[in-house]
């Protein structure tokens, strides 16, 4: 097992990886089992497992806190470290985007101490859209199951914790939109059949470094509403805005509005 040690820079665009540095920022817990991605194995009560590209990867939170990583097959130890770092997006400082969030809303301070670590992924945007298509009317039971059988159709790599690991064939033209601002990312996305628009947010910010596009349904409202504003749940215009939210409406045909909203980090 190495430590792994992220780095402190936070830019919006991809950084190359660099050498570790002081402290971890990475809650296991709060990152892999959520709902973000579905082909991380939990292989030991503090240990979760996947493929990243053609790297077998183990990640393990030791008894102080770090996060330690384990390769267990991979054509190059190099390049799947590279890989990692750059999946982990440690080119974004968690703790600066904490003093943004707890500077705009004093809710936030009381979160900080509750989420810190829980770290938004840079996935492969192919296997982020198959996801998430799998999502659909699904819970994370079931969408596990189904991106299992979807991965199962690729090369073996290794065993881990009862689980069989494959790699899938690598297609890399989705990775295109990490170059384009969001709209037209959205656009043509939202062109594919059983895409809507809350995938479509889950595909941007999830794998095409699109970290101001936040993917919304009626269970992400009430919970902003209730924890950030302490309000219930309501109904809303279009028109309808909160302090530094912008509320996009990217179609009407919607019995409830799927949004996705933009955090002003940055011109």
């Amino acid at each position: 097992m190495h430590s792994l040690k992220l780095p402190s820079t936070m830019k919006r665009r991809r950084p190359i990886p660099q050498p570790p540095s002081t402290l971890p920022t990475l809650s296991l817990v709060l990152t892999f089992p959520i709902g973000q991605i579905f082909r991380w194995k939990q292989t030991t009560p503090l240990q979760y497992t996947s493929v990243i590209g053609s790297h077998l990867i183990s990640l393990k939170h030791l008894q102080n806190g770090d996060v330690a990583y384990l390769i267990h097959q991979s054509p190059s130890k190099e390049n799947a470290r590279s890989a990692l770092l750059d999946f982990l997006n440690v080119g974004i400082s968690l703790s600066e985007m904490w003093e943004v969030f707890k500077a705009l809303n004093s809710r936030f301070a009381e979160l900080t101490q509750h989420l810190g670590g829980a770290r938004v992924l840079r996935q492969d945007p192919l296997e982020c859209l198959f996801q998430f298509l799998c999502s659909l009317n699904n819970n994370i039971g079931r969408i596990t199951k189904m991106v299992d059988f979807v991965l199962s159709l690729g090369n073996y790599l290794g065993s881990v914790g009862g689980f069989d690991f494959l790699q899938r064939k690598i297609l890399e033209w989705l990775a295109y939109f990490r170059e384009m601002d969001l709209q037209e990312v959205v656009d043509p996305l939202s062109i594919l059949s059983g895409v809507g628009p809350k995938v479509v947010a889950c595909i941007a910010l999830f794998s095409l470094d699109q970290h101001h596009a936040i993917p919304v349904d009626k269970h992400v409202w009430q919970g902003f509403s209730n924890l950030i504003f302490k309000i219930t749940f309501f109904k809303f215009s279009k028109n309808f805005k909160i302090p530094n939210l912008i509320f996009k409406m990217p179609s009407s045909k919607f019995k409830f509005p799927n949004l996705i909203f933009k955090i002003p980090f940055s011109k």
